[in-house]
């Protein structure tokens, strides 16, 4: 089963969680952050929360929109690529930009699109 905001809250999940557990409900994630003394809290903490969470759903829906072919690991590189090559045909292309374009569409494809390493 996977997990659907739209058809279910997250409180809902939280307190099915704690029926079947046994264990008390599990709170809100801001208010678990803000009960955290503020000597271990990290700066940024909430900005990077949203920014993951933001990208994410992006990626969803990416991911959605092609189909399951790819999401932002792919796409991205993708754009990149072929900004590269339209900067080759059009005479654009300085020493570095489309060079540059190309090795981040590679290391962005390597990490994140084409999967573990064979070891």
């Amino acid at each position: 089963m996977v997990y659907d905001a739209e058809r279910i809250a997250a409180t809902a999940l939280r307190e099915a969680l704690s029926r079947h557990s046994g264990r008390e409900p599990l709170e809100e994630p801001d208010a678990a952050v803000a009960r955290l003394p503020a000597e271990t809290r990290r700066p940024g903490e909430a900005v990077a929360a949203a920014l993951r969470e933001t990208v994410g759903e992006l990626d969803r829906r990416v991911q959605q929109t092609t189909r399951g072919l790819m999401g932002l690991g792919g796409l991205l590189p993708l754009a990149l690529l072929t900004w590269a090559a339209s900067q080759v045909l059009r005479g654009r292309a300085g020493p570095l930009s489309w060079s540059s374009a190309v090795w981040y569409a590679h290391g962005l494809f390597r990490d994140y699109s084409a999967g573990p390493s064979p070891e």
